[in-house]
């Protein structure tokens, strides 16, 4: 196991330098550069993700922020890399988002718009967007996520989603124990939303775990809705 390569893949070191080089459409070379670096990703076991993952000290701890909050799993996957697409790879605030994936020429009030637009924080634990200075913008692996097949993108999130605290903590629980999600997502977030946020929060762990089966592994004990 490379643990200096873990070590870059958990901090984002190199997704972080490959973004400050992206501004719009980006060069062919850059984008080879992200899509060597998508394939060295995958390349390696998510067994030797996990591993890593019970050795390595934690480093951030879950906020209520970080539970989980969107309309459909797919608004957070290709369609948002293709809202961003079509606005020119800018950056978007909320409201240009939600009209964006909506695509349809319907006029809506903005604050619809921005509470559709939300799924995009969906899309920032999968790795795809990244927000600076009150706007979001599409990250590079976001760029190339359109141009990797269906196997490869599910590779790829179900990896990068080991580096978000919520995830990475219900992995490591899982793999000592039964998990319930909506214990953990009581112990963060009130009200109404609970329900919903169970079920996204289960959805992104069942990436995790359809993964883990389609490299052969069973790592994890049950994982529970609730």
């Amino acid at each position: 196991m490379d643990d200096q390569f873990f070590c870059e893949f958990f901090s984002r070191k190199q997704e972080i330098t490959f973004n400050k080089q992206i501004s719009g459409e980006i060069s062919t070379a850059i984008q080879g550069g992200i899509l060597e670096y998508v394939t060295n990703v995958i390349s390696l076991p998510i067994a030797d993700y996990l591993q890593y993952l019970q050795e390595m000290p934690r480093t951030s701890f879950i906020q209520p922020s970080d539970i989980t909050q969107i309309s459909h799993i797919e608004l957070c996957r290709l369609e948002m890399c293709q809202a961003f697409e079509r606005k020119g790879y800018q950056g978007l605030e909320l409201a240009e988002i939600g009209e964006a994936l909506h695509n349809d020429g319907v006029k809506r009030a903005k604050n619809t718009n921005a509470k559709y637009g939300e799924n995009v924080k969906g899309a920032q634990q999968f790795g795809l967007v990244y927000r600076k200075d009150g706007k979001w913008f599409l990250s590079c692996l976001g760029y190339v996520y359109p141009l990797i097949d269906e196997s490869q993108r599910d590779a790829l999130i179900s990896r990068v989603l080991l580096r978000d605290p919520l995830y990475s903590q219900l992995c490591v629980d899982a793999m000592n124990k039964d998990i319930i999600i909506k214990d953990y997502v009581e112990a963060y977030v009130y009200g109404s939303t609970i329900e919903r946020r169970v079920g996204g929060v289960f959805s992104f762990m069942k990436i995790i775990e359809n993964q883990t089966q389609r490299e052969g592994i069973t790592l994890f004990h049950q994982i529970n809705r609730k």
